[in-house]
């Protein structure tokens, strides 16, 4: 018994160092359209193609919490506007029609974004180059502030994401946490209001790396298991 109980100890703590292993998060904190560089990463691009504003964000950096040299991550921040969205308690249907979306300033923003309009934000074509660590989108974690160009206040409603979105009512001016969209990688922001422009400020979002384990480690951990089973067969 006591053996088995060294073994289970063992594999027990084994395994919780590949679980834990070593893990870093990335921040992009208050990216905007105009931004050159956000959070050690290089912007370029953003040059309008068709009604789509691409921004290709790069960073040659320790990003893995020092598991080894630097690594390179790099990837695409696409950018699109819609009018037509329409609203049925929390669940928005995306609007058909395709606008421009404006960039100028530190606004994201079209100069029709009224009651419909959707804002679009998604990272997609993710490189990575690390021999210690992989990596993953993390979610949006923040958008801040909406303001507006109108007159009068507190007749606003937003609502972020699609089914089942999260609504914010009345106030222009917001700090709102993303954190409940887990890590979905598209932004939607959908005006309800009757005013425009109706602008968004800034977004938040993130990374994680995990580290990839040593070839060594899971061969222990598998041989402790191989030993356990033994002690149980000889037991039985």
């Amino acid at each position: 018994m006591k053996s088995q109980n060294r073994i289970l100890l063992f594999v027990s703590a084994l395994s919780a160092l590949t679980l834990s292993a070593e893990a870093a998060v990335i921040n992009i904190l208050n990216m905007a359209p105009d931004s050159t560089t956000v959070s050690g990463f290089t912007v370029s691009g953003g040059a309008l193609v068709g009604s789509t504003r691409t921004f290709t964000l790069t960073q040659t950096a320790d990003l893995d919490g020092g598991l080894g040299g630097d690594d390179t991550l790099s990837f695409d921040l696409i950018y699109e506007a819609y009018t037509g969205s329409t609203f049925d308690g929390t669940d928005v249907t995306l609007g058909a029609t395709q606008i421009t979306p404006n960039t100028n300033n530190i606004n994201w923003h079209s100069n029709t974004f009224d009651g419909g309009s959707t804002l679009y934000l998604k990272v997609a074509n993710i490189s990575y180059t690390s021999s210690d660590s992989t990596v993953a989108f993390n979610g949006f974690t923040g958008i801040r502030p909406a303001n507006y160009a109108g007159t009068g206040a507190g007749d606003f409603d937003y609502y972020i994401g699609l089914l089942g979105a999260t609504t914010i009512t009345g106030d222009p001016t917001f700090n709102a946490s993303l954190t409940s969209n887990g890590t979905n990688p598209e932004l939607y922001f959908t005006s309800a209001g009757t005013q425009d422009p109706v602008r968004l400020r800034d977004v938040d979002f993130q990374f994680e790396t995990s580290a990839i384990p040593e070839p060594t480690t899971p061969a222990m951990i598998l041989g402790g298991l191989g030993m356990l089973a033994l002690i149980r067969r000889r037991q039985s």
